[in-house]
C-alpha cells in the first residue's frame, strides 16, 4: 500500500512539473477539452443526439456498470436483444462502467470521450520536441491534431469506440520513440479491446515500426500477432456471440464478398482495387481523402512508409459499396489523426535530412520550424471552415447555446417515465432513457414482434430515424395516438408520451 501512495505522489508530481515546463500545451489541452464538452453536452441536452450509436452504447456501458451481460435493445429492437460483441467486439468500452457509479448520466461518458481524444495529443507533442527541440512547431503539431476534421466529425457524431484508438495509437508511437517496449505491448494488447478492426492497424503499425524504426523483432512480433488476433476475432469470438458468421465487410462487389476474396483480387486484379479505392465517379473518395492529408500540409506524402497504416481504414471505408463512409463524417477519419501526425513528424525530419545535405538543417530548424508549426494550425483549421466543420462554424457561434421552449417541454415528459419502465422512443429521446433494460428506438414492427413497451414518446419537432420525413413521423405519431392498447398522458399536438393500458400489462 506504501509503495501505490509513493507512485502516485511521483506521478502527480511528475505531472505538475510537466504542467509547468509545458504551460502553453496544457492551457490547450484544457481549452479543447473544456469547449468540446460543453459544445458534446449543448448538443445532447439540446436533443441532438441520437439512438445510432450513443443510445446502443450507453446502455451496454450502463449495463456493465450493473454487472449485467451487454444485451442491446436499442439495435434491433428485439428483447432481450444481442449480445453487442456479436455486433462489433469492443470490451473496452467497459472501462468506463464505473464512472456511472458516481454520476448516473450519460454525459459522464461524453466526457470521458473528450478527455481520450484531447488526451491523445499529449504523445504527439512531446515525440515532436524530442525529434526537432522546436516547443512552437511541437505546440503546433498538437493544435493541428487537437482542431483535426476527424477529431470533430468524431465528437459530433455522438460516441464511439475509436475513441480508445487515438490514445493507443498516440501512445504506442511514443513509446515505440522512447523504446519502451513493454509498454507498447501493453497498449497493443489494449487495441485488440477497442474493435475488431484495430489488429489490422496494429498488424501495419508493426510494418511500420519494421520499415522506418528498423525494429525488427519488435516488428514481426507485432504484425504477427495482430494477424493472429484478428482473425480469432473475426472468425471464433464474434461469431461466438453473435450466434452467426462476423459479415461487417460490405466489399464493393466488383472486389469480392469477403477478406479472402478481396487478397485474391489484389493480386489477380490490383489495378481494380486501387481504381475501386480512390474513384466512385463523383470524387467523392478522393475528395475526402485529399481534405483529410491537407489537414497537415500533405507533409505524410513524403513519408510514405506512414502512409502504410492507414490501408485498414482505406479498405473497410473506401472498398465497401456504403457510401456513408466515403465522406468526410461520423467517425471514420478520427483515425487518420494520429497516423497523419505521426507521418508529419517523420516528412519533416526527411525535410531536415535533406536540407543537410545542403548545410542548411540548422537554419531551417531555427526559422522555418515554428513557422512550420503555425501553418499546421492554420491548415487544419482552414479545412474545418471550408466543409463547414464544427469547431469554426458552431461550438464559438452563440446561438448554438439559446435553448428553445421544446426542450423544456420534452424534459417534463421524460420525467413522467418511471426508472424501470420499459420504452419505445423517438431516436432523439433514446439517449436521455436508455439507463434501463429495456429501451427501443421507434419501430413500426415491434407489436408484431409481441413487444409492447410500457411507455412510448415521440414528437414531430425532434429528429427521427425512423420514420425519415417530416410527413412520415407525423403520420406515425397519429397512429400511435389512436393505438387503443395505450392510454395518451400527454399530447400538445408535437409531443406524444403513451402508457400501456392496465389490462394489457
Amino acid at each position: 500500500m506504501l509503495k501505490i501512495r509513493q507512485r502516485i505522489r511521483r506521478t502527480l508530481s511528475l505531472l505538475a512539473e510537466d504542467i509547468t515546463r509545458h504551460r502553453l500545451l496544457w492551457f490547450f489541452l484544457a481549452f479543447f477539452s473544456f469547449f468540446y464538452s460543453i459544445w458534446v453536452l449543448t448538443r445532447h441536452n439540446f436533443f441532438g443526439t441520437d439512438a445510432v450509436d450513443l443510445g446502443i452504447f450507453d446502455q451496454i456501458i450502463w449495463k456493465y456498470s450493473q454487472f449485467k451481460e451487454p444485451l442491446s435493445t436499442v439495435k434491433f429492437s428485439t428483447y432481450p436483444g444481442v449480445n453487442i460483441l456479436g455486433d462489433h467486439f469492443h470490451p473496452i468500452i467497459a472501462i468506463l462502467s464505473p464512472l456511472l457509479w458516481f454520476w448516473n448520466n450519460v454525459a459522464a461518458i461524453l466526457i470521458a470521450q473528450v478527455l481520450l481524444v484531447v488526451g491523445s495529443a499529449w504523445p504527439i507533442y512531446k515525440i515532436a520536441l524530442v525529434k526537432f527541440n522546436s516547443k512552437m512547431l511541437a505546440l503546433g503539431m498538437s493544435v493541428s491534431y487537437l482542431s483535426f476534421i476527424g477529431l470533430q466529425t468524431l465528437l459530433e457524431y455522438d460516441f464511439h469506440e475509436v475513441a480508445f484508438a487515438l490514445p493507443l495509437l498516440s501512445f504506442s508511437f511514443y513509446f515505440l520513440e522512447l523504446k519502451k517496449h513493454f509498454y507498447f505491448y501493453v497498449c497493443l494488447a489494449l487495441s485488440f479491446l477497442v474493435k475488431e478492426d484495430m489488429p489490422l492497424v496494429m498488424a501495419t503499425l508493426g510494418i511500420w515500426a519494421f520499415l522506418r524504426l528498423r525494429e525488427y523483432k519488435l516488428g514481426l512480433i507485432t504484425f504477427g500477432v495482430s494477424g493472429v488476433f484478428y482473425f480469432l476475432v473475426t472468425r471464433f469470438i464474434i461469431p461466438y456471440f453473435k450466434g452467426a458468421p462476423f459479415d461487417y465487410e460490405h466489399l464493393d462487389p466488383s472486389v469480392g464478398k469477403s477478406t479472402s476474396d478481396l487478397l485474391l483480387t489484389a493480386v489477380t486484379d490490383p489495378l481494380l482495387v486501387i481504381r475501386t479505392a480512390f474513384y466512385d465517379g463523383d470524387w467523392i473518395k478522393l475528395r475526402t481523402m485529399l481534405n483529410l492529408a491537407s489537414s497537415y500540409l500533405f507533409l505524410p506524402l513524403i513519408s510514405p512508409t506512414s502512409l502504410i497504416m492507414l490501408i485498414p481504414n482505406i479498405v473497410s471505408r473506401f472498398l465497401t459499396e456504403l457510401p456513408q463512409r466515403w465522406i468526410i463524417r461520423f467517425q471514420y477519419s478520427a483515425i487518420w489523426d494520429p497516423i497523419l501526425a505521426i507521418g508529419t513528424i517523420y516528412a519533416i525530419k526527411n525535410l531536415l535530412s535533406f536540407s543537410n545535405k545542403f548545410h542548411l538543417g540548422q537554419k531551417l530548424s531555427r526559422k522555418a520550424l515554428p513557422i512550420l508549426g503555425l501553418a499546421l494550425i492554420a491548415s487544419s483549421l482552414y479545412v474545418t471552415w471550408k466543409i463547414n466543420g464544427p469547431l469554426t462554424h458552431r461550438i464559438f457561434n452563440p446561438s448554438f447555446y439559446k435553448p428553445l421552449d421544446r426542450y423544456a417541454q420534452n424534459y417534463t415528459l421524460l420525467a413522467l417515465i418511471p426508472p424501470e419502465a420499459s420504452v419505445m422512443a423517438q431516436s432523439a429521446f433514446v439517449p436521455h432513457l436508455s439507463h434501463r433494460d429495456q429501451i427501443y428506438r421507434y419501430d413500426d414492427t415491434i407489436f408484431a414482434k409481441k413487444i409492447f413497451p410500457d411507455y412510448i414518446i415521440m414528437s414531430t419537432e425532434e429528429h427521427s430515424d425512423p420514420p425519415y420525413t417530416q410527413e412520415d413521423l407525423t403520420k406515425r405519431v397519429l397512429q400511435l395516438k389512436e393505438n387503443t392498447l395505450y392510454q395518451v398522458l400527454s399530447w400538445d399536438g408535437a409531443r406524444l408520451l403513451l402508457r400501456k393500458n392496465n389490462e394489457n400489462n
